[in-house]
């Protein structure tokens, strides 16, 4: 008999970016960490480009959205923290 082979198959989206809404920095990722659900609609909850997924997704923060990275952190280089005085 021929051997039998047992590979799972898995969905790959490389390269596409989605919203991720499970962390609260409202920015679109593309490091293949989406749900499911994303994956097996991608046509629906996917995007060639970070642009149009953070127009769709987070239009109301779009700056921030496209200023950063797949892993959510920002490109600009800026800090956002306050500055303080003694007195």
């Amino acid at each position: 008999t021929a051997p039998t082979s047992t590979a799972i198959t898995t969905t790959s989206t490389p390269g596409l970016y989605y919203p991720d809404w499970l962390n609260t920095d409202e920015v679109c990722r593309n490091d293949n960490g989406q749900p499911s659900y994303m994956t097996n609609s991608p046509s629906f909850w996917m995007h060639s480009t970070l642009e149009a997924c953070c127009n769709k997704n987070y239009s109301w923060n779009y700056d921030v959205c496209v200023a950063t990275t797949s892993s959510g952190t920002s490109t600009s280089g800026t800090s956002t923290s306050g500055t303080s005085t003694s007195g």
